[in-house]
């Protein structure tokens, strides 16, 4: 069998596979929605989907790069969300409809209702932290069923290796989680 799961779902997928319990995965997202909170004041930052046609993603980078804006998520070919500091956010909107007018027959923009800019920089500060707390969980973690998880950070699937899982999922807090990549990876698995 094989799992995946979108940000706080990549734990779910987790203890799906039985590489986590749930209790202990409760424990460890509480702490982690804590944190994440933490990160940033409320109302600081902003999360928007930016929805068009054959969207790419480092031409989206491109247009971005001296903005504090970075790509939280790329969940398919037609949707990439955006997440930074929100007084940012708007100049990152028209910049974008600008750069991917050429190539889109539109583009739509819609901001997410979160109350931090999550899978962006901002989060980078509570890494430690969080690591402190996963590894309070490691002697529990059941590697070797992780080989059938999909983990956000990289695209691809976890590694038999607990310290790489909970580098993983450390590092998924402030990247830009691999949806597209995900699925195309348990699809493959499908065949």
């Amino acid at each position: 069998l094989y799992f995946g799961g979108h940000s706080l779902g990549e734990f779910t997928a987790l203890v799906a596979a039985d590489v986590l319990s749930l209790a202990d995965a409760v424990r460890i997202v509480h702490k982690r929605g804590r944190l994440m909170q933490e990160a940033m004041p409320v109302g600081l930052g902003a999360m928007t989907a930016v929805i068009g046609e054959k969207l790419d993603t480092q031409s989206i980078l491109n247009v971005l790069n001296d903005l504090p804006i970075d790509v939280a998520n790329v969940n398919s070919a037609k949707q990439v969300v955006i997440s930074g500091d929100a007084k940012f956010m708007t100049e990152a909107e028209s910049r974008l409809a600008e750069a991917l007018a050429q190539d889109q027959s539109s583009v739509r923009f819609v901001q997410l209702n979160v109350s931090a800019p999550f899978h962006s920089r901002f989060m980078s500060p509570i890494e430690e932290s969080f690591e402190d707390t996963l590894r309070i969980f490691q002697t529990g973690m059941s590697a070797g069923n992780a080989t059938g998880v999909t983990s956000n950070f990289t695209g691809g699937f976890h590694a038999d290796d607990t310290d790489e899982i909970i580098r993983n999922l450390v590092l998924q807090l402030s990247n830009t989680v691999k949806w597209m990549d995900n699925m195309t990876e348990l699809s493959s698995q499908a065949e």
